[in-house]
C-alpha cells in the first residue's frame, strides 16, 4: 500500500531525523530518539526520551522522518563484541580526547597482546611489514582470522 516496513505504535521508540544546511550548501544530520505518543494516518505525535529539563513538549512528525526502533531483549543479553584474536585483520580506531579532529586509524593483523593483570591493554599490529602499537581497547575485529577461530 505504498507504506514503508515502519511499524509504529504508541509507546515504541522512534528515531527522528532532522538537520540543517547553510548557505553553501553544507548538510548536517541530526536525530533524536523519541518515544511514540500518538499514531495519526501520515503522522505521529512524539516526545523526546530524554526531555529538556523544564517543559517536555509533545510534537508532530511525518512519519516519512521516523524509523521505528525495536530490539529483542534477549539481544541485549546474549550478544557481545566479537574479541580480537591473535591474526584477526583489526582497525584501531582512536580518538584525542577533548579535541574533535585528531583521530588516529591504523589497519593490521593482530600480531601480540599485553596483558596488565589478566586483561588485555595494548597490541602490536602488523601493518605493511611494520608493528605498530595501539591500545586493545580501541580494536575492531574487521575479518576473524579462520584458523585462530580453529584453535578455540
Amino acid at each position: 500500500m505504498g507504506r514503508s516496513a515502519n511499524i509504529f505504535e504508541a509507546g515504541n521508540l522512534v528515531a527522528v531525523f532532522g538537520g540543517s544546511i547553510d548557505h553553501d550548501g553544507n548538510k548536517k544530520q541530526q536525530v533524536s530518539v523519541c518515544r511514540i505518543i500518538a499514531v495519526g494516518d501520515k503522522d505521529l505525535l512524539v516526545e523526546e526520551s530524554k526531555p529538556r529539563p523544564y517543559f517536555p513538549q509533545p510534537f508532530k512528525i511525518p512519519q516519512s522522518l521516523c524509523i521505528s526502533l525495536s530490539l529483542k531483549f534477549k539481544n541485549i543479553l546474549e550478544d557481545r563484541i566479537l574479541e580480537p584474536q591473535l591474526g584477526d585483520l583489526i582497525l584501531s580506531f582512536s580518538k584525542e580526547r577533548f579535541s574533535d579532529e585528531k583521530t588516529t586509524e591504523i589497519t593490521g593483523i593482530l600480531y601480540e597482546i599485553t596483558y596488565r593483570t589478566g586483561i588485555p591493554v595494548s597490541c602490536k599490529l602488523l601493518c605493511d611489514g611494520d608493528f605498530k602499537e595501539a591500545q586493545f581497547d580501541t580494536l575492531l575485529v574487521l575479518q576473524r582470522n579462520v584458523t585462530s577461530t580453529k584453535n578455540n
